[in-house]
């Protein structure tokens, strides 16, 4: 019986030895045929891109199954809503590849996947569940790349260029907004209430696109030396902020004529100020706890700034200071990845790996959930050219003051250049906000001129969805073509970005 044992064992082992290095046992030439090649690939066990891509599948599968048997209906095919938003993934990132093979940015693929599906009906949506569930989804895609963003924030070229963030966050969201309010009122005929109410909803730039364009340039040394991807990210958050602030005050004015309005205006520098002070607050925290000689330090590092970021994300929202929330988590990410280089992590930092792992699984998430919020079925043909008209004026406008509001001996001509370029996308806060007058108008219809405020809403409506469809892909574009021609490259190691 032993010596059957031993004859079996060591023919498994011969056998599966072979097996293991079957794709050992050659190496392959640039000069190899195509089909020397092929069979190169095929050899087991899984390796190179087909390895690769037969992890993927299989995870995919195990995340699937596993949430399928733990939550039932609502994961099965084909209604399910997981069920559907794993198709959506999939086909966005395979999408996302494409572009990526013609040399185009793979938010592009991803935004076009949500677009057909939403626009060929082939989502079976609840309307109890999937806008809701779709808000949240894109929410935690826009805290992973926040705090992925604030982690990687330049201190010394935050305090250099502190005064031209200023000027990039407030001087051209301003400019365009006054732009598209007068554009508005000439062309369109909107009242000035409304014609500005659409320039803050056309003013604001769109941190899912810019953030993660950003820090891929970064990461490839790309204006790195003068911190041009930490002073468009920095300013974006408090664009952002500004824009839903000014819609929030058009939206009062219009459909609550009795709210209180001064508070409403000091709603600006409130958010700014509760999103520093909570920032600031549980960055210091982070720095400290856990401590440093902590075996699991890691873990609870991650566990404590991330879900720090995703209470203060939500937390603000629930509390009605939304602009509040993107502001902590880049100050948080900011000042605990500045701590933490001092006390503990001065080659790597786990958080950043981490976050980049979960980036790889948001990103096509976020994008194609932004494509499902472009309903092309509901542009009405007869206004679309004014409304185009409305919003090329704004795009120009806002090219020029981005350039002017750059003005520094700091800043070159190039680089300025490409900051008006990289202040061009838009797609987040029209995708959450484009809609929504609409939305109230048609759950109000004994509102004063139910017929002419529907009218107003959808202008409004037809303008936004324009403005991600052209800016949205032009601006990633953009940023990816220009970026390496106008920025200057630093070979740089980042202590940040050092696999650890």
């Amino acid at each position: 019986m032993n010596c059957f044992s031993s004859s079996l064992n060591l023919k498994l082992q011969n056998f599966f030895g072979n097996f293991l290095l079957a794709h050992q046992e050659d190496e392959l030439k640039d000069e190899d045929s195509i089909w020397k090649k092929i069979k190169f690939a095929l050899l087991c066990p899984p390796h190179g891109h087909i390895g690769k891509w037969l992890s993927i599948i299989l995870v995919i599968l195990a995340v699937y199954g596993g949430l399928l048997a733990l939550i039932g209906q609502h994961a099965a095919a084909p209604h399910g809503i997981l069920f559907q938003l794993f198709v959506l993934v999939i086909v966005g990132v395979l999408m996302g590849k494409v572009m990526e093979l013609i040399r185009l940015p793979p938010l592009l693929g991803m935004i076009v996947t949500g677009i057909f599906f939403e626009n060929l009906n082939l989502l079976e949506k609840d309307e109890n569940v999937w806008p809701q569930t779709s808000s949240k989804l894109r929410s935690l895609a826009l805290v992973i790349i926040l705090l992925k963003a604030g982690l990687g924030l330049d201190p010394k070229a935050l305090k250099k260029l502190s005064g031209i963030v200023f000027r990039l966050a407030f001087i051209p969201c301003c400019i365009e907004t006054l732009f598209v309010g007068i554009a508005g009122y000439l062309i369109v005929g909107l009242p000035w209430t409304w014609s500005f109410l659409l320039g803050f909803v056309l003013s604001a730039v769109s941190p899912a696109v810019v953030v993660p364009s950003m820090l891929d340039l970064q990461a490839r040394g790309y204006g790195v030396e003068k911190g041009i991807p930490t002073l468009v990210i920095a300013a974006a958050s408090i664009d952002d902020v500004l824009a839903i602030s000014g819609f929030t005050l058009c939206t009062a004015i219009i459909f609550k004529p009795s709210s209180n309005i001064q508070n409403i205006i000091l709603q600006v520098p409130l958010e700014v100020f509760i999103g520093i002070l909570a920032g600031l607050i549980w960055g210091i925290i982070c720095i400290f706890i856990p401590s440093k000689d902590d075996d699991n330090v890691k873990g609870f590092r991650s566990c404590i700034l991330l879900g720090g970021s995703i209470m203060s994300h939500f937390g603000c929202q629930y509390y009605e200071v939304p602009g509040a929330g993107p502001i902590s988590i880049l100050i948080m990410g900011f000042i605990s990845g500045l701590g933490w280089t001092q006390y503990g992590w001065k080659t790597n930092n786990y958080v950043v790996q981490l976050l980049s792992k979960l980036w790889m699984l948001f990103q096509p998430l976020l994008f194609v959930l932004i494509g499902t919020e472009i309903k092309i079925y509901a542009l009405d043909i007869a206004i679309l050219g004014q409304c185009a008209a409305v919003f090329l004026i704004g795009m120009s406008v806002r090219l020029i003051a981005s350039y002017l509001a750059t003005f520094s001996k700091e800043i070159t001509l190039k680089e300025r250049i490409f900051i008006s370029l990289a202040w061009l996308p838009k797609a987040t806060v029209q995708a959450a906000v484009g809609g929504w007058a609409l939305d109230f108008v048609k759950s109000k219809t004994d509102l004063p001129d139910w017929s002419t405020k529907l009218n107003y809403a959808t202008i409004v409506l037809n303008t936004a969805v324009l403005v991600i469809l052209v800016t949205a892909p032009l601006g990633a574009i953009a940023i990816s073509i220009t970026g390496p021609k106008l920025l200057k490259k630093t070979v740089t190691e980042s202590s940040l970005e050092t696999p650890g």
